[in-house]
């Protein structure tokens, strides 16, 4: 069974009160949920003025230094973000930022890719 994008973001804006679409660039699917509060983080101010000129809520930082206090989100996502970083440690700190966000019970949702990779490898991150 494939699960979308789309009905993962749905699920996750259905159950949620506030969440973070972190790496949300120009914020195509920040205004997709009308029954949460939806914040985008984005790293690039150009891609964040896009959003906001889309009058999105949306504040520039770092995945791996996100500006929110330790368990206030029901849910995270980010897409097409994490294999960005250079470093294995460098991911693994983002994973561990976004999971310090979350309230107990809260959703995440990580989707990478690697299109340069001559190997498709699968592995599972466990922190």
């Amino acid at each position: 069974m494939v699960i979308t994008f789309s009905y993962c973001y749905n699920k996750i804006s259905y159950i949620a009160r506030a969440f973070c679409y972190s790496g949300c660039g120009t914020g195509r699917y920040l205004g997709i949920s009308d029954k949460a509060l939806v914040i985008g983080a984005e790293r690039s101010k150009r891609f964040a003025e896009i959003a906001r000129d889309r009058k999105l809520e949306v504040v520039v930082c770092d995945n791996i230094a996100l500006p929110y206090r330790a368990n206030c989100l029901d849910g995270i996502i980010s897409v097409g973000v994490i294999h960005h970083f250079a470093s294995v440690k460098r991911r693994l700190t983002a994973l561990r930022e976004m999971a310090r966000v979350l309230l107990p019970g809260g959703r995440m949702l990580v989707c990478v890719w690697a299109v340069e990779q001559s190997e498709r490898k699968v592995r599972k991150i466990v922190f």
